[in-house]
């Protein structure tokens, strides 16, 4: 499932240099789904904390998903 995943699933992956857990997000994208083949992409907001991201960023975030990048 992995593999079919890799060919057809994308991921998106939003934090902030404010967030307390982005380094545990950084872990998982780089050392998860970036060296193992996932088409993912993350969003690393300047002056963002583990909040909700604007509505600019989600919007970026889904057009990502829909493979409009």
């Amino acid at each position: 499932m992995a593999d079919r995943a890799k060919s057809v699933v994308r991921f998106v992956f939003i934090t902030g240099d404010k967030d307390p857990r982005r380094g545990n997000i950084l872990d998982i994208y780089e050392g998860g789904f970036v060296k193992h083949g996932f088409h993912a992409d993350l969003i690393d907001v300047s002056g963002m904390g583990h909040e909700l991201c604007r509505p600019e960023t989600l919007g970026k975030g889904l057009d990502y998903l829909d493979g409009k990048d």
